[in-house]
């Protein structure tokens, strides 16, 4: 969602969220949307943590690097001089070749060793791999899985709220293009309405039901 599709309301809405509650309750097109806001109403943007990149850059290895404790590598600490050497330190299996001479996998055994030499090999994946961090949580992930969990009920998701911004947060559960909600359930549909506030005179409550998908099959006779 681009940031021309909120409303000044809505954009005000967001900077009270994020003010008050912190920029992480708001979902990443949220955040754009607010930045541009608050530079083109000279608003202070509120503290945008950003995000640390897990993706690594490919560094080249080393000829000999060190190799975790937990790991034991299948090449040798120190390679063999020759590619015949090298191959059976590998346990590759020794081939006849057309032309009636032993080689190892492959006739370019020249090409081989190159190759064998920009890596080290391992007879396992190491037990400490550092795997993808989970998606932080927006405001809606939790209401989310509540109604997906509880398909079916209608619950009160946002409260306080100026008529405005809950008509936008209506308006996009009902297209489905919020996307904590999208993402939480890719099947089935969604619903949702507002009504007055009766906690808090002025303002508006937000309304969402999960409805599961309905499931066809052909009756028996």
């Amino acid at each position: 969602m681009t940031a021309a599709k909120y409303s000044d309301g809505d954009l005000n809405n967001l900077y009270r969220i994020a003010v008050t509650e912190g920029v992480d309750k708001l979902e990443h097109g949220e955040k754009i949307a607010l930045i541009r806001w608050c530079k083109r109403t000279n608003h202070p943007v509120p503290n945008m943590k950003t995000t640390p990149n897990t993706v690594k850059p490919i560094v080249k290895p080393k000829e000999h690097p060190a190799m975790p404790a937990t790991v034991e590598t299948t090449a040798p600490a120190t390679p063999p001089a020759t590619p015949s050497e090298y191959f059976t330190a590998l346990g590759f299996t020794e081939v006849n070749t057309s032309n009636g001479k032993a080689g190892f996998m492959t006739e370019e055994t020249a090409e081989d060793m190159i190759l064998l030499k920009a890596v080290r090999f391992v007879d396992d994946w190491p037990d400490d791999i550092e795997t993808d961090s989970p998606k932080p949580e927006t405001r809606w992930t939790k209401p989310a899985q509540a109604l997906v969990r509880f398909s079916g009920r209608i619950g009160i998701i946002a409260d306080d709220l100026d008529r405005r911004a809950a008509m936008s947060v209506r308006r996009r559960i009902n297209h489905n293009t919020l996307a904590t909600f999208k993402n939480a359930a890719p099947t089935g549909t969604w619903h949702s309405e507002i009504a007055p506030d009766h906690h808090h005179p002025g303002r508006w409550i937000v309304l969402a039901q999960h409805q599961a998908a309905k499931t066809t099959g052909k009756t028996r006779r």
